[in-house]
């Protein structure tokens, strides 16, 4: 009476799965009473019949497990979209669903088009790499935009869409350091090359570049606040973040004042020196507090030491300068003084541009 009651409730249960026949079961369960679970394993694989092979891989190892998932998904899946790239994530195999360098490890050679699948969905397997957010799906997403910024795609705003989804900022502009962005949508090319996109910053495609950007600090800044709280001071975490959009924010600036935009200069170097002044506070305020024992210093205040505000470096010195002669040049008043009075003259009888860019050309090469 109780088989006939399994084999009833058996029958009720739907039709099985492709591969798990009343053979393979049998088979597989002649391994399993002898306590041959990677016997019975194999047989499942074979015959593909996938829900009982994951039960067993699972009592197998982590190692069976993972195997199993991606034979399953390679098999049953369509290669590239989201439901296969997240069945590789949710089996701990993340580092297989989105490989850098042009690179697939998929089980079979057949299977090789659907790295082309995966980076035409790529908007699909982004948002699903998002809204599941796994351990360390940052760093996966950050391999998806490099495989679009690669020759395989060469798709640059795509890129630094993954790149932002993921919390990259942009720069650093010194020549040295690895840079995935420095202006939105716009390619700069290697890290040598960073004094060309200086020289570029003139030509339309670099300063609508420019303007991207410069929305991507504006709610860098904001911070996620609203209402009244929007026009408190900026973080030290923002500002480290855009640090390295500054310099090419004064060159630009440089641009417009040599072009004759005259407000447009003046609202560029206000904005500038604005910021300048917030870093230096939170700089000056954590050099006057003593941090409690044990209790580290912010982390974010000690980059901002190493950036661009650093001290008198390049980028405040070539600030003040060109703050001085802008003043002086179209009678703006002038709120903060300049650091250094010896620097206005020092500047005085050439170009903004002439003066000040090669300082800044000095400083990419250090």
């Amino acid at each position: 009476g109780a088989a006939d009651a399994g084999a009833v409730g058996g029958a009720g249960r739907g039709p099985r799965g492709s591969g798990l026949t009343k053979e393979v079961e049998a088979e597989v369960s002649a391994h399993l009473i002898r306590g041959a679970r990677e016997e019975g394993l194999e047989i499942a694989i074979k015959h593909e019949a996938w829900a009982l092979a994951m039960v067993i891989a699972s009592v197998c190892s982590n190692e069976k497990y993972q195997e199993v998932v991606r034979l399953f998904a390679d098999a049953e899946l369509s290669h590239g979209t989201p439901t296969h790239t997240m069945a590789l994530v949710f089996s701990g195999q993340a580092e297989n669903a989105v490989k850098s360098g042009g690179k697939t490890l998929y089980a079979n050679q057949a299977n090789s088009g659907s790295a082309n699948t995966l980076l035409r969905k790529w908007r699909e397997n982004l948002a699903g790499l998002v809204a599941n957010r796994s351990n360390g799906w940052e760093a996966l997403v950050v391999q998806l935009g490099d495989r679009l910024r690669s020759d395989e795609v060469d798709d640059v705003a795509a890129a630094h869409c993954a790149y932002l989804a993921a919390g990259l900022g942009v720069g650093p502009v010194q020549a040295g350091q690895q840079v995935r962005m420095a202006l939105l949508g716009l390619e700069h090319g290697s890290t040598a090359a960073m004094r060309n996109l200086i020289a570029r910053l003139a030509v339309p495609e670099s300063v609508e570049a420019l303007q991207r950007t410069e929305v991507l600090e504006w709610a860098t800044c904001l911070g996620g606040r609203q209402g009244k709280a929007a026009s408190g001071p900026v973080s030290a975490e923002a500002l480290v973040k855009m640090a390295p959009l500054q310099q090419l924010k004064l060159l630009y600036a440089m641009h417009l004042a040599d072009l004759g935009e005259t407000r447009k200069a003046e609202a560029y170097m206000r904005s500038l020196r604005s910021l300048a002044d917030t870093a230096t506070n939170l700089m000056n305020q954590a050099a006057k507090k003593k941090p409690k024992k044990g209790q580290p210093t912010d982390p974010a205040v000690a980059q901002l030491a190493q950036g661009p505000y650093a001290g008198r470096g390049s980028f405040l010195l070539d600030l003040d300068i060109f703050e001085d002669r802008l003043c002086q040049t179209f009678a703006l008043d002038r709120h903060v003084p300049a650091a250094n009075p010896a620097l206005v003259d020092a500047g005085r009888g050439s170009s903004f541009l002439g003066k000040v860019g090669g300082m800044l050309g000095g400083a990419l090469e250090s």
